[in-house]
């Protein structure tokens, strides 16, 4: 998912400088309605839900496609997502249901503090607002070539985020993506700090970019996909969907909050308090990861939720 994110994300700052408004919406309407098309067209349909409406021979084979196996070597996986199917039908979780234990509290906890922390450090703005950003630092390299390197360091870090995880684990990948994130904000807040004040930043030309730079690989490492992976791995299966509702409720709120406030916030701090402001919440959002946050790489549920519960 974050790979084809940021492959939108490249495209549309290598294209949105040299082309016209409406062009370039006719264009997102193409791509758009082509994806669509494919997707019907190529992509099986999910063997949980194909079983869920008791489709057993289509979910069969959609399950061989996307496992790319035997009849044989799918049949055990194929019962396991029927023996899930069959005990969620009898324990469908409520959202009230996620304040029934210790475990559930605290993996509630984790979800929506990792969320508040994800957008208060400011992905959002440094995206949607990225070019603009570059104008203002007064850098000698154009903006909009700025933001295409932006938008391919983010592309080319999608295929190396996966890798470190398995390596380090998600709370490990968490805490270093929340520290490079604050650093580099710093350092931007810094080089802001420095240019509203009139002091030298000719040989500081460089460090918007870099810090930008660095910042978008410690998101993509870290707090951009593996938030929702540790919500999957922490709820049982009766409560994934009550806890993806309210998870993904939170993230749009956030997300509008955010977008909204990052101009007259920038205009009443200056763009230097704007990213120190972004910074601490960085720096707080390791403490967070690092006080509270548990490693779910490589466990059962029940180890989970014992670690939970403790």
């Amino acid at each position: 998912m974050m790979t084809f994110e940021t492959f939108g994300e490249l495209l549309v700052y290598c294209i949105g400088p040299y082309v016209t408004l409406f062009f370039f919406s006719i264009l997102t309407v193409i791509i758009t309605l082509l994806t669509g098309i494919f997707i019907f067209q190529f992509l099986p349909e999910s063997p949980f839900y194909l079983l869920s409406k008791q489709r057993r021979s289509l979910a069969e084979n959609a399950l061989i496609l996307l496992r790319n196996d035997t009849r044989d070597g799918v049949k055990l996986e194929l019962e396991y997502i029927q023996a899930i199917i069959q005990e969620s039908e009898h324990t469908q979780g409520r959202i009230v249901d996620l304040c029934e234990s210790k475990a559930s509290r605290r993996a509630e906890i984790t979800t929506i503090g990792l969320t508040i922390f994800q957008h208060f450090s400011g992905i959002l703005p440094i995206v949607l607002y990225s070019q603009d950003i570059f104008n203002v630092t007064g850098s000698k390299i154009p903006a909009e070539y700025c933001t295409m390197s932006f938008g391919a360091i983010q592309f080319l870090s999608s295929f190396i985020a996966p890798n470190l995880v398995d390596r380090l684990g998600r709370r490990w990948m968490l805490f270093l993506s929340g520290m490079g994130m604050a650093v580099s904000e710093f350092a931007l807040g810094l080089y802001f700090y420095r240019k509203d004040n009139g002091m030298t930043i000719d040989k500081m030309f460089w460090l918007p970019v870099a810090s930008l730079l660095i910042f978008i690989v410690s998101y993509i490492s870290g707090f951009g996909p593996l938030i929702w992976t540790i919500m999957s791995e922490m709820f049982p299966i009766h409560l994934k969907a009550a806890a993806f509702s309210v998870g993904f409720c939170i993230w749009w709120m956030l997300a509008f909050i955010v977008g909204a406030i990052f101009y007259p916030v920038s205009n009443a701090i200056g763009m230097s308090g704007c990213f120190w402001m972004f910074a601490s919440c960085g720096f707080a959002g390791t403490i967070f990861i690092w006080a509270y946050v548990i490693e779910t790489k490589g466990k059962s549920l029940q180890e989970i939720q014992q670690l939970l519960s403790k």
